[in-house]
Formats: C-alpha cells, sequence, structure tokens
C-alpha cells in the first residue's frame, strides 16, 4: 500500500496538536486543584496558622522557659522581668511561646496578657499595707502615672493619722484602690478603723470609685496566733466591710484571691511566716487585682 506523505504529515502535526492540548488541560486542572476553595476540593483549606498568637509580659524577676510543658522538661533558657513574649498556644497552666529560634513552655502564672487600653489601673492611686507595697515594682511596670500609699505592717489607723500624705483630687487620679487590716485583725478596733478610712477616702475623692479589696486568709504556716481563731476574724472582718462598702455610692468591694486560695481556706502561695503571698506570685496577685477591678467597672 502507498501512502501520501503529505497526509502522513497532516495526521502527524494533528496528533501533536492534540497532545499539546490534552497536556495544557492536564496542568490548568493540577493547577487549579492546587489553589480551589474548599467548595471545590471537598477539603477544608486553611489560609492562615491553626494557632493564632498574643503577647504577654513576664510579671517575675526570672522565669524559667521549658522544653516541654511541665517542670519535668528540661529548662531550655529564662526571661528577665517585664520581658515581653508571643504566645502561640496555651495549654492549661503553661503557654507555648516563641523562644529565640524556635519555642519554649512558661508557666502561665507569670505571665501577665493584659492589653494596654481603658480597663489598665493608670493613675490610680493605691493605698495599704504590705500587700500593696510587696507589688510596688509590679504596679508601676505595668500602670502609668500611679500614686502609691502603701507600708509594711500599718493598719487603717495609721493612714487616718497621716491621711494628708494622700494625692489631691484631680482628674490625674483615676480611681483609688485599698488593701488594708490584716496587721490588727484580732484588734475589736480594726473594723471600725477600715470603715473610717473608706468613708474618708470616699469623701475626699467623691467624683472616683474606691475599690476595697477582700482581705486574703492567712497560710498554714502562720506563726503569729492561733490560725483558726486568726481565719474566723478575717472572715467576719470580709464581712462586715463588705457590707459597710455596698452603704457608699462611690465604693466597690472586690475580690482579687482568685486560684490563691486552697481547698481549706488556707492562703496557697505563702511566705515562710505564713501573712504574705509569695514574691514568685506577686505578678499574679497584681493581674487579679486588674481583672477584679474590671469586673465591676
Amino acid at each position: 500500500m502507498c501512502y501520501n506523505s503529505k497526509y502522513i504529515g497532516g495526521v502527524i502535526l494533528r496528533k501533536k496538536i492534540l497532545t499539546c492540548m490534552l497536556v495544557g488541560i492536564l496542568s490548568t486542572s493540577l493547577c487549579f486543584s492546587s489553589i480551589a476553595p474548599s467548595y471545590a476540593t471537598g477539603k477544608t483549606v486553611s489560609t492562615s496558622s491553626a494557632t493564632s498568637t498574643k503577647t504577654g509580659r513576664v510579671t517575675v524577676s526570672n522565669l524559667n522557659v521549658r522544653s516541654g510543658a511541665s517542670t519535668k522538661y528540661r529548662k531550655i533558657g529564662s526571661l528577665s522581668y517585664n520581658k515581653r513574649v508571643t504566645i502561640v498556644k496555651t495549654l492549661k497552666e503553661w503557654y507555648k511561646i516563641k523562644y529565640n529560634s524556635g519555642y519554649g513552655y512558661v508557666n502561665r502564672a507569670y505571665i501577665s496578657t493584659s492589653s494596654r487600653d481603658s480597663k489598665d489601673l493608670d493613675g490610680f492611686l493605691f493605698v495599704g499595707d504590705s500587700f500593696t507595697n510587696n507589688i510596688r515594682k509590679n504596679i508601676n511596670s505595668n500602670a502609668k502615672n500611679t500614686v502609691i500609699r502603701a507600708k509594711g505592717s500599718v493598719t487603717a489607723k495609721y493612714w487616718i493619722n497621716h491621711f494628708g500624705q494622700m494625692p489631691a483630687n484631680s482628674s490625674k487620679i483615676k480611681g483609688v484602690i485599698l488593701q488594708i487590716g490584716i496587721n490588727d485583725i484580732g484588734e475589736r478596733y480594726n473594723i471600725s478603723n477600715t470603715k473610717t478610712l473608706i468613708k474618708k477616702l470616699s469623701k475626699k475623692y467623691s467624683n472616683k470609685t474606691i475599690y476595697v479589696h477582700r482581705l486574703f486568709p492567712i497560710g498554714t504556716k502562720y506563726k503569729f496566733g492561733n490560725k483558726y481563731t486568726t481565719q474566723k476574724q478575717i472572715k467576719s472582718y470580709n464581712a462586715s466591710i463588705k457590707s459597710y462598702c455596698s452603704t457608699l455610692k462611690n465604693v466597690k468591694y472586690i475580690d482579687a484571691t482568685s486560684g490563691f486560695i486552697n481547698s481549706n481556706g488556707y492562703l496557697k502561695y505563702q511566705d515562710p511566716e505564713g501573712t504574705h503571698i509569695s514574691w514568685q506570685y506577686l505578678g499574679k496577685y497584681y493581674n487579679n487585682i486588674e481583672a477584679a477591678v474590671n469586673r465591676v467597672r
């Protein structure tokens, strides 16, 4: 059989054209499938990381960074006070953070994630005893333009007698936070003196809100008397002060003890004397104050 070379060339040419068209169609399909939305492919497509991020600040002087979410994991480094961190995941009591060129894990109790907005404690006046004095550094690092009137071992009577040390009521003062009472807890005049101090603050800062703390319980290491009796006195004190606060228009009673009381009603993170919060948890205490104020604002 004889073949026409022109015809054969035409068949070959058509085959080449068809082959190119098929390759083009397949290539287009493959490219489309790689960018197709979920409704086209039947699969879930994520356009961003599955783990959201947020920032936080270290609230202790030296925070360990570990290789896993437990103290059982080895220490891989540490972070200094007020160091900012990027949090990529929350794991119960731990945060997974960006650390150096990889990741690390830190205890959530020592990281503040509060945003700097109208709900922070900028411009607040802090009045109190050693509980407030112990977080002086935390206050100054987390809030701007604050005024602190706090002294260790003092009572409500001390601030009544030194009331002239309180700043003038001006637009610079945004609110007042009072934590007082533990040093005179066994004295019959303690409650009446605290009420007098609250009333004086309420009157002086009549256009501001006075936030009065619930008194913390003592710890099991308490050395200054019968701990059972002292716990009862604290309970009675808190009930009386809470009731009194409700009678004043610009006074609110707040509770910043969340996470600090064990199942038996004692201070969980206590100092060696059983009267104050252990220094490692002062950052958490400050965070609690801020949260407690914001809950009742």
